[in-house]
């Protein structure tokens, strides 16, 4: 029975911990209603899981439950089974807000005995549903729950009890964002403080210093909205930094971690669904990185660590798709489609303010400008792959609606994107570049967008 009912399955045990995180992901708002009420998972799911539903279900509907979890062959599937039996309970929750909790309670003990041999098809296929939308780290992380064989268990890792959300191993964030198609894909979030960020990060992560929630609160809502159009951006552009589950990242040291435990509660205040944690912070993501030895064991992290450190900008120049080292487009296509995206230049509709927080330009770096025939590129040379760049920019020639410079620094230049209309022009994105001869830079940048808009009025 060990395989299929796991082992702890009482009052406080560690299977009904794990519930509730596995509820506050797909479903926050229900899950903030019952902690209201202080109502746990195991005071109304203890038979649920501890019968496989034999307790309140008829013979039928059992067999039926058990030959469709059996068939499954994976023991945490029971899971997302008493998950949907949950779920449908939301709405009749939700209206009777004013019932005691003892009340509530009854209700939901006996849930499952509504069920009939009808509903089975389409419980098996919602669970699914809701299985494909939870993180591998979920079943691979508590496999001791299941067994035999008792596992020794840290004490730390075993209190779920504690756990603020659902916790994803640092290798399931480098694997899933690799995927195409369906799955679980995360959009990063690095809450450590901008000197930390700077000095090395992964390369698809977006920034959310955490200790503006109290140092400058309106400045932090304000990073907040952005982070959030940022990742509808990088989802609708298939940007690999994109996916619509938020990770969190910290450091990996607690006493570093405290504001970044703040920033989560708030979401999860604003019944965010989807939101779990990166296990071990960016220590165990570096520890991870040189564990599997990415490309080679002099190369230390390869192409998923980005820093930003430096001195200048250069910039490479390409008019009709050729560029200075004689490269075509198809040439171009293939450096492209081995690029990585930085998520940085995704975010739209932002202040200024908010954009250079956000990017933490105040340390120059080197770059690369690559102008083709309709898009203006930012690069970031890898170096320990010759001929190859990441893409830390890209941007359509037709929406740059200004270029300026400074008098007293003339090779600062800066690029504005955005829309002109009869009313004005909206900004929707800025980045500043240190070129130089960047009155020859800017001139074949000036060209190639003339004929760009040329083409497009003809």
């Amino acid at each position: 029975m060990n395989k299929y009912i796991p082992r702890d399955c009482s009052l406080k045990g560690r299977p009904f911990h794990l519930f509730r995180l596995l509820i506050q992901y797909h479903e926050p708002e229900l899950c903030s209603l019952l902690d209201t009420k202080k109502i746990t998972p195991d005071s109304y799911a203890l038979n649920w899981l501890g019968s496989l539903f034999a307790y309140y279900c008829s013979i039928e509907v059992t067999q039926a439950i058990w030959d469709g979890y059996l068939q499954q062959a994976d023991p945490f599937f029971i899971y997302f089974l008493m998950l949907i039996i949950l779920v449908n309970t939301k709405e009749f929750i939700l209206a009777q807000e004013s019932d005691s909790k003892e009340e509530v309670i009854r209700f939901l003990e006996n849930t499952p005995s509504s069920l009939n041999i009808e509903d089975i098809e389409d419980l098996f296929s919602l669970a699914q549903y809701y299985c494909s939308k939870t993180p591998a780290s979920f079943r691979k992380d508590n496999h001791h729950l299941f067994g035999s064989t008792l596992l020794g268990i840290k004490d730390d890792d075993a209190d779920l009890s504690q756990a603020l959300c659902l916790a994803v191993s640092v290798s399931e964030i480098l694997q899933a964002n690799q995927l195409q198609g369906e799955g679980v894909r995360f959009f990063v979030v690095d809450c450590r403080p901008a000197e930390q960020y700077n000095a090395g990060h992964l390369s698809t992560a977006f920034h959310l210093d955490s200790d503006l929630m109290l140092q400058n609160p309106s400045e932090f809502a304000q990073s907040v909205k952005s982070l959030l159009e940022a990742q509808k951006q990088s989802i609708e552009s298939g940007s690999i930094a994109g996916g619509e589950h938020l990770c969190f990242m910290g450091s990996g040291r607690e006493e570093e971690d405290m504001y970044m435990n703040m920033v989560l509660a708030h979401f999860l205040q604003k019944n965010k669904e989807y939101v779990s944690i990166a296990s071990g912070g960016f220590m165990a993501l570096q520890q991870h990185l040189a564990d599997i030895n990415v490309d080679g064991p002099e190369n230390g992290y390869g192409h998923w660590i980005a820093s930003t450190s430096g001195s200048r900008s250069s910039i490479n120049s390409s008019v009709d798709g050729e560029s200075s080292n004689g490269s075509n487009d198809r040439g171009m296509k293939s450096l492209v489609n081995k690029m990585t995206v930085a998520l940085k230049t995704k975010s739209v509709n932002v202040r200024e303010k908010v954009i250079s927080f956000i990017e933490n330009t105040s340390t120059p770096v080197d770059r690369h400008l690559l102008v083709t025939a309709t898009h203006m590129y930012c690069l970031r040379e890898i170096l320990s792959r010759k001929g190859l760049a990441y893409i830390q920019s890209r941007q359509a020639l037709n929406s740059v609606v200004k270029i300026t410079s400074k008098k007293k620094h003339p090779e600062l230049i800066t690029f504005k994107y955005g829309n002109s209309s009869a009313s004005g022009i909206e900004i929707l994105a800025i980045e500043r570049y240190l070129i130089p001869n960047a009155g020859d830079a800017t001139r074949a940048i000036k060209q190639q967008i003339m004929k760009v808009l040329d083409a497009l009025e003809s």
